[in-house]
């Protein structure tokens, strides 16, 4: 999914020569989170990548339940977004890779996007000056 975040930022950036924007955002979810009847979702991730985010969900009603997390965290490492010295969420995702980790629940796999994201952006607005 594209990162309009970024994008809209990078396109204001351009356009004023005389200061540069402050970045902000809602990290990987909205803050307002609707409460409805208890349910366990489907294992998720939600990765923030340079200019789009990486969305990988389990299926509700795999056999495998939870452990989809593992499957899920191996393909988002194996698309080198995934730096343990980055963020305890990246090293989660590093050790759910090789099946070192627990499942977690949804309450720990939106920290672990969470965890990945500020510490990401964050890093890029040091380093390169963009989110």
């Amino acid at each position: 999914i594209p990162r309009y975040d970024a994008a809209m930022w990078n396109s204001l950036r351009k356009r004023i020569r005389d200061r540069v924007p402050i970045f902000g955002d809602y990290a990987i979810a909205y803050p307002a989170q609707t409460a409805g009847a208890p349910f366990a979702p489907a294992p998720q991730l939600r990765f923030t990548a340079e200019a789009s985010w990486l969305v990988m969900k389990g299926r509700l009603r795999d056999r495998r339940g939870a452990s989809q997390f593992f499957d899920i965290c191996a393909r988002i490492a194996a698309t080198g977004l995934v730096d343990p010295s980055l963020s305890w969420g990246d090293d989660y995702v590093d050790r759910a890779a090789r099946s070192e980790s627990k499942t977690g629940n949804a309450m720990i796999w939106r920290a672990i996007g969470t965890s990945h994201h500020l510490a990401y952006v964050a890093s890029r607005l040091a380093i390169v000056g963009a989110p």
